[in-house]
């Protein structure tokens, strides 16, 4: 989505995404989480020159360091809390292991990009009002904004994650910034205080030694800021919230970039920015009939090749020796054009409809272990769509988005006589976007009556 002088230029998703589905915002949800302490701050429930120690009393180590003590929610908020690596960890209890983690430099004085660090900042907050993020932001930002009700993943010890994990629509992002660009105003009503975002905004750590990095402009309180006056909120896999002060505009993506993040943020500047203009444009109704037919018909690449039906590995069910897909079955029906796969997992079996003309939705716990491997956040089914088609005779390809997330694997079947290869490529969370194949065989079943 683009915006510019608080109106929408242009909004585009390539199908099967689409406008009314939330989609997983990663680290962008620090910048909410800097929000909701501005709220915090202008209410005077606390201070970020707050001490982090005075919020945690009983989850302290025994003997806490000059440095632990001295850290304030200010050197979490600007990731300069004086770790040198994060404190992750799979035990239950997060705060009593971030605060037992070493802390060697002095807080303020070391930059750490540190998400761990963003999870106590927020959990200070929840302790502090009782509430969860989406509780504390609801009445503040969410309903004053419009928002549906947002999710947010939810750590081992009940409160919001803060770091990661929030959920939102294109547009509701796209409405933050516009926010945020109007310096805490909304509709004429001032929401977040003028100074609270400009504090936010600066840069609080100094560049870095790569200025034509974007990486390298310096960060504020969980938000990085950009080349030509820009700052932004980001998260992996290329979710952007790019404010643009002096251009008066804003540009939002939630996109499943898994490598070149740095080439999605270089478009804006190659493509966009030259063409900002102070005086109005002359009308170009062929132009921008031209612009609206591509954004309308925008739709990921996926699997083309026959549709014929006659293949014998149908309704064939393949077994898996143990492998690192963690793969036991999987199983190819065919549905009139379509088709129903069937992958088979420790967590259960799980099937998708896959489309042979179009993207075909259907709701499947694919892969949801992959995401949340370590606290799962739902039992529940989520929407994905699949398209795919028989490639060549004895090759079936498709390629399955989750649409809550920015991955769209593809799954290749190479049949053999009795045997299956399943080749798994693309992003899914922070694991390889290659994997080697792993070789099944198949068990005969008959067509049920």
């Amino acid at each position: 989505m683009l915006l510019r002088h608080g109106k929408v230029i242009a909004e585009g998703w390539w199908a099967p995404y689409r406008s009314d589905v939330q989609h997983m915002m990663y680290s962008v949800s620090k910048s909410f989480t800097s929000t909701a302490i501005g709220f915090a701050v202008q209410e005077g429930l606390l201070s970020v020159n707050d001490p982090l120690v005075s919020f945690f009393p009983e989850d302290l180590p025994e003997h806490p360091s000059e440095n632990l003590k001295a850290m304030t929610l200010k050197d979490l908020l600007t990731m300069t809390c004086g770790h040198d690596q994060e404190p992750w960890s799979d035990r239950h209890d997060w705060m009593k292991f971030a605060l037992s983690w070493p802390v060697p430099h002095v807080p303020g004085t070391h930059f750490l990009y540190n998400s761990i660090g963003t999870y106590m900042v927020g959990a200070a907050l929840q302790k502090t009002t009782g509430q969860t993020l989406v509780e504390y932001l609801t009445p503040r930002l969410f309903e004053p904004l419009g928002f549906d009700t947002p999710r947010w993943e939810v750590g081992p010890e009940g409160w919001n994650m803060a770091g990661w994990g929030l959920f939102l629509r294109t547009e509701e992002l796209a409405k933050w910034g516009q926010m945020m660009l109007q310096k805490g105003q909304w509709e004429g009503r001032p929401l977040l205080s003028e100074s609270w975002v400009e504090e936010a905004s600066r840069d609080h750590t100094g560049p870095g030694d790569d200025l034509n990095s974007d990486w390298n402009q310096g960060y504020g309180y969980q938000m990085w800021r950009c080349r030509h006056g820009a700052y932004r909120a980001d998260g992996a896999f290329g979710q952007f919230c790019v404010i643009l002060p002096e251009q008066d505009a804003v540009v939002v993506l939630t996109s499943g970039e898994s490598s070149r993040t740095d080439l999605i943020l270089q478009a804006i500047w190659d493509e966009l920015l030259p063409h900002f203009q102070q005086d109005l444009l002359s009308e170009d109704e062929t132009a921008h009939q031209a612009l609206l037919e591509r954004l309308q018909h925008l739709q990921l690449p996926s699997p083309e090749g026959t549709r014929q039906t006659s293949h014998p590995q149908l309704l064939q069910t393949y077994h898996f020796a143990e492998n690192k897909l963690g793969l036991k079955t999987i199983k190819l029906v065919q549905q009139g054009a379509d088709h129903l796969f069937s992958w088979e997992d420790a967590s259960g079996t799980h099937e998708v409809l896959v489309g042979a003309a179009q993207w075909v939705p259907s709701e499947s716990r694919l892969f949801q272990d992959w995401v949340w491997p370590t606290f799962p956040q739902t039992d529940q089914p989520w929407p994905v769509a699949a398209r795919g088609a028989w490639t060549d005779e004895t090759t079936f390809s498709l390629r399955v988005c989750l649409l809550e997330t920015p991955f769209t694997p593809t799954i290749t079947l190479k049949f053999s006589r009795d045997e299956v290869s399943v080749d798994l490529r693309g992003a899914i969370h922070f694991g390889p976007t290659e994997r080697p194949e792993v070789v099944g065989h198949r068990v005969m079943e008959r067509e049920k009556a």
